[in-house]
């Protein structure tokens, strides 16, 4: 595509991040691989020399400098490159100057900066993005994990929550981190709330889940059990004790089947499975 002698569009730009990108998970192979290796080293040095040329033909395309800032990222982490990265964030920046109202181009500068170890900026970064639209989930977990960094677990806990209420999908490692911190630290009440926010928007009300079963299975179990480990004396334990009793719940699951009795339609429910024994609850079904 960049040899043609048509215009290029951005939308190329676009794909051929995308595709570097989805080569990540698969870097310590091509690494290990001399041929894959080759093969990464030209598309990688292709799409740099490509984005550079670009940058001449269209300085004013925030677009074209953040897909810029993107392949550089990857290509840091493939060559353990910190220039690479200090590159990037320049880019990243210019993009920012380019469209300051863009809150995607604001979080991708932020989490630049969180994976270079400056939290700091990072945090300026995702509330310039708060500010221009709060709505955003996105945002404020990532506004989250900039408080974490910065050792400030209750702000992150309570915009974590703020995140989950507005229908964004938390990482489950990291929600238990924030809640373990806040327990470590003397919180176990903000820990256990955490928790609880956590299942409940991914589940709906405690009282539900024996009724209907909740999305999560193993890994919501898991934390719903986790409660009762974190906050065993201390805290908000009747509510501790009330994820605990319900976690059994979470593995419920309709069977997808329903018989016809008169008018009246109604559902087949499975029996509760172990949700220790997952193998056992896919045999069920």
């Amino acid at each position: 595509m960049f040899d043609s002698p048509a215009p290029v569009t951005e939308h190329v730009f676009l794909m051929y991040a995308s595709y570097l990108a989805s080569l990540r998970r698969h870097f310590p192979e091509i690494r290990k691989d001399p041929i894959s290796a080759a093969y990464f080293d030209r598309a990688f040095i292709l799409a740099i020399e490509e984005f550079e040329r670009q940058a001449v033909r269209d300085p004013l395309n925030e677009r074209i400098a953040l897909q810029h800032a993107r392949v550089l990222v990857l290509g840091a982490y493939y060559y353990d490159n910190g220039r690479l990265y200090e590159s990037a964030l320049a880019r990243l920046q210019r993009a920012v100057e380019l469209a300051p109202r863009r809150v995607l181009t604001h979080l991708a500068l932020g989490v630049a900066y969180l994976n270079v170890q400056r939290p700091a900026e990072a945090l300026e970064a995702f509330k310039r993005a708060y500010a221009i639209y709060p709505a955003l989930g996105r945002t404020q977990a990532h506004l989250a994990l900039a408080y974490a960094e910065l050792g400030n677990n209750p702000e992150a806990a309570r915009w974590l929550v703020s995140a989950m209420q507005l229908g964004h999908s938390v990482d489950r490692l990291f929600v238990l981190r924030v809640a373990d911190a806040l327990a470590r630290t003397g919180d176990q009440q903000g820990g256990l709330h955490l928790l609880k926010e956590y299942l409940v928007t991914r589940n709906g009300p405690i009282f539900l889940w024996a009724l209907h079963g909740g999305t999560g299975g193993l890994e919501d179990y898991e934390v719903a059990r986790a409660a009762s480990g974190l906050f065993p004396r201390r805290g908000d334990s009747a509510l501790a004790d009330a994820l605990t009793v319900a976690a059994d719940g979470l593995c419920v699951r309709p069977i997808p089947l329903a018989r016809l009795r008169g008018m009246e339609l109604q559902p087949l429910w499975s029996e509760p499975a172990d949700c220790r024994e997952p193998w056992r609850t896919e045999a069920r079904y």
